[in-house]
């Protein structure tokens, strides 16, 4: 497992990436994130998208459902936007499910909510359903 040092230079270990889980629905790759997505876990989920977007074939439709999150900060936006900037180079589209409150409100906050293709529901999401254009 990997680990960092931390701030009296000794080293401690990642939190494990058990905060996603990918799986294929429909046709559609999903990644399904729970729990804090801050500086401890961020750079774990940015591998894991990154990592699915860089497989062999990769995906047409990535959705990342970010129901499950109930603390997003800045370095989780940035996992976020690393990986539509990828997915984006890729032609893949990124779509995400509509997260709880306050992931939802940091979204609106810094205007990341019109840059992604946000769906109220998984189900929505995987069906390419109504939502705003990116």
């Amino acid at each position: 497992m990997a680990s960092s040092p931390d701030q009296a230079g000794g080293e401690h270990p990642f939190q494990p990436v058990e905060m996603a889980t990918v799986y294929e629905q429909d046709g559609v790759t999903v990644v399904t994130v729970a729990g804090e997505i801050d500086l401890a876990t961020s750079s774990q989920l940015r591998a894991q998208l990154l990592d699915v977007l860089t497989e062999q074939e990769p995906p047409r439709v990535l959705v990342v459902a970010l129901d499950g999150v109930s603390f997003l900060d800045s370095t989780g936006l940035s996992a976020l936007v690393v990986a539509r900037r990828r997915a984006k180079e890729l032609g893949v589209e990124l779509r995400l499910t509509s997260p709880a409150r306050g992931p939802s409100r940091v979204l609106n906050i810094t205007g990341l909510d019109d840059a992604f293709r946000i769906y109220p529901t998984l189900n929505e999401a995987i069906a390419g359903e109504t939502a705003p254009p990116a």
